[in-house]
C-alpha cells in the first residue's frame, strides 16, 4: 500500500552521527545561510527507519537516540517523516515516525550546497521538486533623522556647515515647536543664517 506524501518547502537538517548499523548522517556546513531548515532529531532509545510509512514496511534499519536525518516528505496523514540516506543524500529515502516522543523537531540554517543536496532528495523521493525558499525580507528604511533638536535653543549660525542646513533645521522646528527656537532668522523673513555659504 502505497501513501501519497505533501512536499515539506524546508529541509530536516542531518548532524553527524552514524547508525548501528554504519550509515552516516551528514552535517552541513553552517557558517553561512540563506535559508532556515527543520531538523529531526531521534529522542527514543531506538528508532526503526522503514522502507516505506508505515509499520507495514520492513525495518531497515535503527537509528538510535542523538541521530538525525534530513526529511524530504511528510506522509499526507502527518505519521511519516521521509529522510534522505547517505552522506551526501544519495543513498536513496527511508520513513521514520514523526510522533513528538520518538523525534523532535527544529529549524536550523543551512548554507546552498546542504540546501542542493535536500532540493534533490525532494525530488529523488517524492517526484517534485521542492518550493523555492522565500527571498528574505529586504530592510524597511529607517526615516532620516532630524537636522537638529528643537528642544531649546542650543545652535547659533555657525554651528551650521550651510544656510542649506541651518534653512533645514529653521523649518524643521518651527514645524515640530512653531517658532525660531534657535533665534537662526535674526531679521524675520524667513531665511535662517543668510550669510552662511
Amino acid at each position: 500500500m502505497k501513501k501519497r506524501f505533501l512536499l515539506v518547502s524546508v529541509v530536516f537538517l542531518a548532524l553527524t552521527t552514524t547508525s548501528r548499523t554504519g550509515v552516516l548522517f551528514g552535517a552541513p556546513n553552517l557558517q553561512q545561510s540563506d535559508v532556515s531548515v527543520p531538523y529531526a532529531e531521534v529522542l527514543a532509545e531506538a528508532l526503526n527507519v522503514r522502507s516505506g510509512p508505515g509499520t507495514e514496511f520492513p525495518p531497515l534499519f535503527t537509528m538510535k537516540r542523538g541521530d538525525g536525518a534530513y526529511v524530504v516528505a511528510v506522509s499526507t496523514d502527518k505519521g511519516w517523516l521521509g529522510i534522505l540516506l547517505g552522506e551526501d543524500g544519495k543513498g536513496g529515502c527511508a520513513f521514520i515516525s514523526s510522533s513528538k516522543k520518538y523525534v523532535s523537531t527544529s529549524m536550523l540554517p543551512v548554507d546552498d550546497n546542504t540546501y542542493q543536496m535536500w532540493a534533490q532528495g525532494v525530488e529523488d523521493c517524492t517526484g517534485s521538486p521542492p518550493a523555492a525558499p522565500a527571498p528574505a525580507p529586504a530592510p524597511s528604511p529607517q526615516p532620516a533623522p532630524p537636522p537638529c533638536s528643537c528642544s531649546g535653543n542650543l545652535y547659533n549660525c555657525p554651528d551650521f556647515p550651510t544656510h542649506a542646513a541651518a534653512q533645514a533645521c529653521y523649518n524643521y522646528c518651527l514645524k515640530q515647536v512653531g517658532y525660531d527656537v534657535h533665534w537662526l532668522d535674526a531679521d524675520n523673513d524667513g531665511l535662517a543664517c543668510e550669510w552662511n555659504p
